[in-house]
């Protein structure tokens, strides 16, 4: 089952997400298409325009997040990518707007406006049979996902571990 997972955060979060829904659900394809890194040098593109890839991309939420998801399923299917079996869609449950204190009604809120997207996406791509979706909100913050696992997402890199030491170290050292 191939899942492209949409994510609000940033690198980051990503990095510890995608391991742990590999490990959790072995049998599915987790394809990372928000938020997106950025690589030097030229990529290939059948259409000769490439979606937007830059800093502005990583670490959406709400509606920006909306705007980016609109962008790259346009894209994909613009492209002629392979369909997906499942859209998977994680933001965070942070910062409500003022007026809105009950999180149900926040969360129904924002669930509403990714199924609206989803929507009116399928609507302007009449040749592409809509796909399953699933919507998961995390709150406080996505990174709280990572925490949750440490052990099995960026804190395995040798690399990370080297800085998240250092800066440990600096953090407790007296200035």
């Amino acid at each position: 089952m191939i899942v492209w997972v949409f994510a609000g955060g940033g690198q980051s979060e990503i990095s510890g997400l995608l391991p742990y829904l590999r490990r959790e659900f072995p049998n599915c394809d987790f394809q990372r298409v928000t938020p997106v890194s950025n690589k030097e040098g030229i990529k290939p593109n059948k259409l000769g325009v490439k979606p937007k890839t830059d800093r502005a991309s990583q670490g959406l939420t709400g509606k920006s997040l909306l705007k980016e998801i609109e962008e790259r399923l346009n894209h994909k299917f613009r492209l002629n990518d392979p369909m997906c079996d499942l859209i998977l869609i994680f933001d965070d449950l942070d910062y409500p707007p003022q007026g809105i204190n009950e999180p149900n009604e926040f969360s129904q809120q924002k669930s509403q406006e990714f199924v609206d997207l989803l929507n009116q996406v399928w609507k302007n791509n009449p040749n592409i049979p809509p796909v399953n979706h699933i919507i998961g909100f995390a709150k406080p913050e996505l990174e709280s996902w990572v925490i949750a696992d440490w052990d099995q997402t960026l804190a395995r890199d040798p690399d990370f571990r080297d800085k998240c030491k250092a800066m440990q170290h600096w953090l407790v050292t007296d200035r």
